[in-house]
């Protein structure tokens, strides 16, 4: 077990992520990590885009900054990061994207 970074180094982002539930509590629940190996950074799995849409808006995040990427033939990603800046506390990086299947080829296309 890893003893050299305490639960209390990664507060900030446990009490931002409970800021953000309390502030957008319809927000889509996610797959959410927060390391020890770098205690004030969250990353965040949703499933769909619409679920990165709606975090994307919640974060204050403009849409220039969302990157849409295939991560292989059949899988595409939507992805932002963004900080999130709290009074009284550490700031907190986000990673948020969403998986979806790529769209199939339509009949006759080449």
């Amino acid at each position: 077990m890893n003893v050299e970074t305490p639960l209390v180094a990664q507060a900030s982002a446990l009490a931002c992520l409970a800021r953000i539930a309390g502030k957008h509590p319809a927000l889509p629940g996610a797959y959410l990590v927060v390391s020890q190996v770098v205690p004030n950074r969250v990353s965040v799995q949703l499933h769909g885009f619409q679920a990165v849409e709606a975090w994307r808006e919640a974060l204050g995040v403009p849409f220039e900054q969302v990157v849409l990427s295939r991560s292989s033939r059949d899988r595409v990603v939507l992805e932002f990061n963004t900080t999130v800046r709290q009074m009284g506390l550490e700031a907190v990086d986000f990673e948020v994207y969403g998986i979806e299947d790529a769209a199939a080829p339509e009949a006759g296309a080449s």
